[in-house]
């Protein structure tokens, strides 16, 4: 039952920040992109590599450390 509750019920949660990093893109804000395409590519990429419950929370630490390296960056500047 685990197994489907994350296929049937988060995996298209998951799947579906595709659709939101992709509509991300295509938006600008003070004359700039909010994301990249390089970013774009990078999410897609592990996104779809996203198919149990295990590589989910690989996903999650690895956005988690990238989103802090980003905030670190931010704070230099």
């Amino acid at each position: 039952k685990h197994s489907n509750d994350f296929t049937g019920e988060i995996l298209p949660f998951v799947k579906m920040l595709n659709s939101k990093v992709a509509y991300a893109s295509s938006r600008s804000s003070g004359g700039g992109k909010l994301v990249n395409q390089a970013f774009v590519d990078m999410m897609s990429s592990c996104i779809n590599q996203v198919d149990s419950k295990e590589k989910l929370d690989v996903f999650k630490l690895f956005f988690e450390a990238v989103i802090g390296f980003h905030n670190s960056l931010e704070g230099r500047n």
